[in-house]
């Protein structure tokens, strides 16, 4: 079966307001091919084995590689790195190699993968020498004279294109030249008449009802067109679009759920069908109900009778989010890239750039009503009730019914669906307007090179101009964290700040809210600290007045927690069962703190002038709300004992393991960048010690005295349980701890850090965080950075790690599920 015309046509039709396509019937067949983006460099080796190279500054340091064998069908699924024969088989070890988060061999449907990361290429000539002779090895072990063509190597991170490219070259003279077997199995969709309905266990632990749509995958010659770009982002329209419509049913229902969840596979992200899939997450005891509000409500929408209220509130969102994203973080990772390669070798992908996926996603210069047009036939084409859909509901204990049971309710609610509620069009006329008019002092300021502004309030504005690519950056901070708060056992710092981040405001929920300041041009995130609570994003490069009244929305204008609904959005995240009187107690805690703004800093950065900045300024610092005497202005400390071990196994998908470890030191910049180079040490131990998965991370509270390092171990094709990977990693911490760091890792950790340094100063994030310290903290983390970073030695990572005592670790089991 070709690609649904119906749902190609909506595609085509969004191109026709692009200006992409002048006829539509042009569009479904010879649509031009998007530019690849220039940073990739791809090509032939004399013996046919291709290429991709893609030279990332952002990579700091480090590759990732990856050998991708098309065709591998002869090969045993168990094919692991040591049967090759060239080299020992604990070269990746040896050499703390890696691998991604399916081991370092996986499958991708008939392909065959092979993965390293985080190779230090630019700082160890010889590893990087070793590591292309190894890949070229692995090429001689997969392939023979008929196909070493199916090989393509794909490499991104900080290397010399040119140089791989030679080196390369001369490699390729040791496998002999070959065809490539051709292109496997052939795909064959499958249509599936009528409904398919499903019970059984979930794999992650936690009861959902998900209904899945499949469609054909996209024809092959508009995979490089503009075709999958605006179908992603319509998928993307389509779940948050269902996600409003859910939120309310659900409310009007009365039924319990912790998450709604919608998800797109597309023809690039696998050699599968497409699927659109919408997942809630409730309890076993409302499942029936939720998939029944679930069933009704997609039917409802599959007449594509979305009004332009509902679509210009989530589009203005989404597009906003996505110019907003992409100048903030312009580049994109290893991984990303490597990801892009692997779906443009094997599936025919594209490689624009994002600046050019951006431009398609935006079309600025259309109305939305002409937009909605094609959007409706788009949702209309692919929610069809009919056929080639699932609706599962998953159990997390026991399933209480069968599939005979589930068909019967859902066929009986279907035609019942409640009016849908009006939707308001955003306004920033709901938030807060101006105040009394306020004065305040101005005078230079030193450290960051900008202005200071003091209100008679006590609340202070730092102002830095510089170069922000068109956008304002804030960072607005109160003293006083969640040091001051006795939590329960149960639950963390962490946790509280999802609370925090979860508050309504203005009667909006957080996700409308979050919405709201997106489509108006915000960006918000909230959190609490052990120190202190933080509320900072970026805004338009001169819509201050919008920054200001938003951050006074929050002081002000925050609703109270509903105790019951947060512990139990909470609950079906965590698993834990968090006290409604502590949620109360945390509720009145927060009010009480946005009472005391008189201890607060804000932190600005942009490209207006100073003297605007305080103009506009003056207009709205009387909303918020000061004492009548001022704060002592210094660190709140963290107290209490180290976190006490707390070992929980979770259900999942894969094994796997997550350990939190807290070690009291003091708040320096030698520490701060010590525990970065606990984060890469720790992997790289790991990797030593089994062909596992790890990703650490590493944060210092530069508020208090408490640094907390963080690892997640996994392996889908490793045999060990999540317990076992538990012990790798601690076995990790110990040899760490005992200083088996020597001063060559110890060089390549500092050049790592030495550019990650180079490239954050000249971020306005790096100066809104240095001025924050130094002004609520005392602390310079700025002008010494770059000597403290080459001061770095060996001692300074196995300190941290032999301060980590059993009973400051936090650890979580995941299983899979049965």
């Amino acid at each position: 079966m070709p690609y649904p015309k119906k749902i190609l046509a909506a595609l085509c039709a969004a191109l026709l307001l692009c200006a992409l396509c002048p006829d539509r019937e042009l569009c479904a067949q010879d649509l031009p091919a998007l530019a690849r983006d220039n940073a990739v460099s791809s090509g032939t080796l004399p013996n046919g084995i291709r290429y991709y190279l893609v030279q990332n500054a952002a990579g700091f340091g480090v590759s990732d590689i990856a050998l991708v064998r098309r065709n591998a069908t002869d090969f045993p699924k168990d094919f692991r790195m040591d049967s090759v024969w060239r080299f020992k088989g604990d070269f990746p070890s040896r050499n703390r190699l890696a691998p991604g988060p399916d081991g370092h061999v996986s499958r991708e449907g008939d392909a065959l993968v092979i993965s390293l990361r985080n190779v230090p290429m630019a700082h160890n000539p010889a590893l990087a020498d070793s590591v292309l002779l190894y890949m070229m090895a692995l090429v001689e072990r997969t392939s023979d004279e008929r196909n070493s063509a199916d090989n393509v190597i794909i490499m991104a991170g900080d290397f010399n294109v040119a140089d791989v490219t030679a080196k390369l070259n001369t490699l390729s003279m040791m496998v002999p030249a070959g065809k490539s077997a051709g292109n496997g199995e052939a795909y064959a969709w499958q249509e599936s008449p009528g409904r398919n309905y499903v019970t059984g266990r979930s794999r992650d632990g936690r009861a959902c009802a998900r209904l899945e749509f499949r469609a054909p995958r996209l024809p092959a010659k508009s995979m490089e067109t503009a075709i999958p770009v605006v179908a992603e982002e319509m998928a993307l329209e389509l779940g948050e679009l269902m996600k409003s419509r859910l939120e309310a049913a659900l409310k009007r229902a009365g039924v319990r759920y912790s998450d709604i969840r919608s998800v797109f596979r597309s023809s690039a992200d696998g050699p599968s069908d497409e699927i659109h899939s919408i997942e809630i997450v409730t309890t076993d005891e409302d499942l029936l109900k939720v998939a029944c509000v679930l069933a009704a409500e997609v039917d409802h929408a599959s007449s594509g009778d979305f009004s332009l209220e509902e679509y210009s509130s989530v589009m203005s969102a989404l597009t906003a989010g996505f110019e907003r994203n992409m100048q903030l973080n312009p580049g994109r990772t290893n991984e990303e890239w490597v990801r892009l390669c692997i779906s443009a070798c094997l599936y025919g992908a594209g490689i624009p750039t994002g600046s050019e996926c951006v431009s398609l996603v935006s079309r600025r210069q259309v109305e939305p009503a002409r937009k909605l047009e094609s959007f409706n036939s788009y949702a209309g084409a692919v929610m069809t009730m009919d056929h080639d859909l699932k609706l599962s509901c998953l159990f997390a204990g026991q399933p209480a019914f069968d599939h005979s049971v589930l068909k019967e309710a859902v066929d009986a609610c279907i035609p019942e669906v409640d009016v849908l509620p009006e939707v308001k069009p955003f306004s920033v006329d709901s938030l807060p307007g101006e105040g009394l008019k306020s004065k305040s002092s101005m005078k230079s300021e030193p450290l960051s090179g900008g202005t200071l502004l003091t209100y008679p309030g006590g609340l202070r504005v730092i102002y830095r101009k510089m170069n922000t690519g068109g956008l304002l950056h804030y960072r607005f901070t109160l003293p006083g964290g969640t040091a001051m708060l006795k939590l329960p056992e149960n639950v963390t710092s962490d946790m509280v700040s999802e609370i925090f981040s979860s508050m309504g405001m203005l009667g909006m929920s957080a996700t409308r809210a979050d919405r709201f300041f997106m489509a108006n041009g915000l960006q918000m995130k909230r959190e609490i600290t052990p120190s202190a609570i933080r509320i900072s994003g970026t805004s338009g490069g001169k819509d201050l007045a919008l920054v200001a009244r938003a951050l006074s929305a929050v002081a002000n204008e925050s609703d109270s927690l509903d105790a019951e609904d947060v512990r139990y959005r909470l609950g079906g995240r965590h698993a834990v069962d968090v006290a409604p009187e502590f949620i109360r107690e945390l509720d009145s805690w927060l009010h009480q703190r946005f009472l005391a703004c008189g201890s607060a800093l804000l932190v600005l950065a942009g490209e207006m002038e100073p003297l605007d900045v305080q103009k506009e300024l003056n207009l709205y610092m009387s909303r918020f709300h000061y004492p009548a005497t001022r704060l002592k202005e210094t660190a709140v400390k963290a107290a209490g004992p180290p976190l006490e071990i707390a070992v929980r196994t979770v259900p999942g998908a894969r094994a796997a393991a997550m350990i939190e470890a807290e070690v009291s030191c003091p708040a320096t910049l030698d520490n701060l960048f010590a525990g970065i180079a606990c984060r890469m040490a720790l992997e790289d131990e790991i990797a030593e010690l089994s062909p596992l998965y790890a990703r650490a991370d590493s944060r210092l509270d530069l508020g208090g005295d408490r640094l907390r390092l963080s690892v997640y171990v996994t392996g889908e094709q490793n045999a060990l349980t999540g317990e076992e990977m538990a012990a790798v990693a601690g076995q990790a911490m110990e040899r760490l701890a005992k200083g088996s760091v020597d001063g060559k890792r110890m060089e390549i950790y500092k050049a790592r850090i030495g550019k990650m340094l180079a490239s954050l100063q000249a971020r306005p994030e790096y100066w809104l965080e240095a001025i924050t310290l130094r002004y609520l903290d005392g602390k310079d983390f700025s002008t010494t950075a770059a000597e403290r970073v080459k001061a770095l030695a060996p001692a300074a990572v196995s300190g941290i790690f032999s301060e980590i005592k059993p009973a400051s670790r936090a650890e979580t089991y995941y299983k899979p599920a049965k």
